[in-house]
């Protein structure tokens, strides 16, 4: 996927860093895992335990965790999906967590995307 990353054009940032993707492991959060759990390590619990390794829905934001910020990046990079071509495989629900990002989203049109 790192074909699909872009930086923004013709903006100058105040600091660069450099990531090696190669080396960045993805986490899995949920009711039971809410601090997120390494990818790898999850595969392994749910083999232990019977658990289902499809991915039926994923969620962005919530009553305690939800941020405008969130749901933001969530919008960018479901923008570049499309712009890619890239198809979602489940369902996505965004829930801003308070009235003021709920309305922060609307005035900037971000939940039109979802």
């Amino acid at each position: 996927f790192r074909h699909n990353l872009e930086p923004d054009q013709d903006y100058i940032y105040q600091r660069k860093f450099q990531l090696n993707l190669d080396e960045v492991v993805p986490n899995i959060t949920g009711i039971q895992s809410p601090k997120g759990v390494p990818l790898p390590e999850f595969i392994s619990m749910a083999k232990e335990t019977n658990l289902p390794l499809s991915v039926a829905e994923g969620i962005i934001g919530g009553c305690s965790s939800s941020s405008f910020e969130d749901i933001l990046r969530v919008h960018e990079l479901a923008k570049q999906a499309v712009k890619n071509g890239i198809k979602l495989k489940s369902k996505l629900t965004i829930i801003p967590g308070t009235k003021a990002i709920r309305n922060a989203c609307k005035k900037h049109r971000l939940l039109e995307t979802f």
